[in-house]
């Protein structure tokens, strides 16, 4: 699959999409972060589907349904993005409180319940398929569990930045690590030669 051979840089570039989307949302900056995080949003879609397109051999039935549940939460959640990206761009720049997904009307809660759920879901079912390292799974479930408590003012909401700061390390940290695991074959094969 082609979208395999995109892996790495879909992660790299999604994870600081992410990162520099809630670093200027932070810095007032909201009709900017929000169009920054909202690439990045979809640069994580598309390297989480790169993800499994790379790994599709060890990809087993469980993980197959969390990445759809998954994936189902962010296209949801996708609305909500939009929402606010479009209720920042009618007030102007800055100057604005800071909404979150699970304020925007009418698919926010529905949104942010089964992205963080199919995360935690898939996180746990591609560890065990051997595709997501444990330590990556359990930073996801964290970041799933830190997510839906904020979500549902369990925790104040200003937690759900740092459950999505949590997904752009690790989705960083995903990449950074691919290309440490490609210089180590690299080398191998070197030697081999």
């Amino acid at each position: 699959m082609a979208l395999a051979r995109f892996c790495r840089p879909l992660l790299l570039a999604s994870g600081t999409l992410l990162m520099g989307g809630l670093l200027l949302t932070g810095l007032n900056m909201l009709v900017i972060g929000w169009s920054v995080y909202a690439i990045g949003y979809i640069g994580l879609m598309l390297a989480l589907l790169a993800v499994a397109a790379a790994n599709r051999e060890r990809m087993d039935a469980w993980s197959w349904f969390g990445l759809v549940v998954l994936f189902v939460g962010l296209v949801i959640g996708l609305s909500s993005v939009a929402s606010i990206w479009s209720a920042y761009s009618e007030t102007g720049f800055a100057g604005a409180p800071m909404r979150l997904p699970v304020d925007a009307a009418p698919l926010g809660y529905a949104g942010e319940l089964i992205t963080w759920a199919g995360l935690a879901f898939f996180a746990l079912a591609a560890r065990g398929a051997k595709v997501l390292s444990g330590p990556v799974a359990w930073a996801f479930v964290a970041a799933s569990v830190i997510g839906l408590l904020a979500a549902f003012r369990a925790l104040a909401p200003m937690y759900w930045v740092l459950a999505i700061l949590i997904v752009a390390l690790v989705v960083l940290w995903m990449g950074a690590a691919m290309a440490a695991h490609a210089g180590a074959a690299r080398d191998a094969e070197t030697e081999a030669a």
